[in-house]
């Protein structure tokens, strides 16, 4: 704000002083109106157009601070009702990872009920041990401004096990507040970690056999191999994951591996398919 603009309220304010004691002092030195001077008749009218004026004045700038404040309410009501309705947990942190405020979301996943302490500590407390030292680097780093993600956060839940989280965190403007303060939008990855650990479980269950095992997809694209059959082709998962047999077999397998996919997609039975031409580690009969 310009230092000018702030000192005008004041200005105002003595200016109005000034002339009330005039009209004042005007009031009671006045004589029987047929006894005033004509000098004296225009000085109270004079002052009198003053205070109307400066009157007026005050009018409009009341109306100025009431249409301000009208406008700084509605930005507050119609941020916090974004900020309520975001389909995300959203914090404000400061930079010791305290909450200045949240929104639904945040609060039934940190358990907060009733008003929000005064930077509460809601969120470092569930925080894991480990993942402390992380925030704790990436809040004093952004800027206001800037973004950082922090990957694979552990938050202590009711579930069991922990929620998993990636946190994207937005530096806020000094607008929001003098002191710095970081927007943390949460993302639940819980669910991929499940499916994740169940995938690894799987893998191994699948490699712990010593028979060749695959699926492949209606074009004759893999889609899933054990390690056995992995050693069958002499090659490595990440060179054979979603590639056609021929990639990776004998043009003969893989016509014959097709033919027979095809069989069993049309019948619904199992079949055996006999002397597939694979590595000498292979087995020679396969069941599909």
């Amino acid at each position: 704000m310009n230092p000018t603009q702030g000192d005008e309220p004041h200005r105002k304010t003595e200016r109005l002083q000034v002339l009330k004691a005039r009209a004042q002092a005007v009031l009671q030195g006045s004589q029987p109106i047929d006894e005033r001077s004509r000098a004296d008749d225009l000085q109270t009218s004079n002052l009198l157009e003053d205070l109307r004026i400066y009157q007026v004045e005050l009018e409009l700038q009341n109306e100025e601070l009431r249409a301000a404040q009208l406008a700084a309410e509605l930005a507050q009501r119609t941020y916090q009702t974004l900020f309520e309705q975001m389909p995300l947990a959203a914090l404000v942190l400061d930079t010791q990872g305290l909450v200045d405020a949240c929104n639904g979301l945040a609060a039934q996943l940190l358990g907060i009920q009733g008003q929000l302490a005064p930077l509460d500590a809601s969120f470092w407390r569930r925080l894991v041990k480990q993942d402390r030292s992380r925030l704790h680097v990436a809040l004093r780093d952004v800027m206001p401004g800037q973004a950082q993600l922090l990957e694979r956060l552990q938050l202590l839940t009711h579930d069991v096990p922990s929620g998993v989280f990636d946190a994207h965190l937005i530096g806020l403007s000094m607008d929001y507040k003098l002191d710095r303060r970081v927007l943390m939008l949460l993302v639940d990855r819980s669910v991929e970690q499940a499916r994740e650990r169940d995938r690894r479980l799987y893998d191994a269950l699948l490699d712990a056999t010593e028979n060749p095992v695959s699926a492949f997809d209606n074009g004759g694209h893999l889609l899933l191999a054990n390690q056995a059959m992995l050693n069958a082709v002499q090659r490595p998962r990440d060179r054979v994951l979603g590639q056609p047999r021929e990639s990776f077999m004998s043009l003969r397998d893989a016509i014959v591996g097709n033919e027979a996919d095809q069989k069993v997609l049309q019948t619904g039975m199992a079949l055996t398919v006999e002397e597939l031409t694979l590595p000498a580690q292979a087995a020679k009969r396969w069941t599909i």
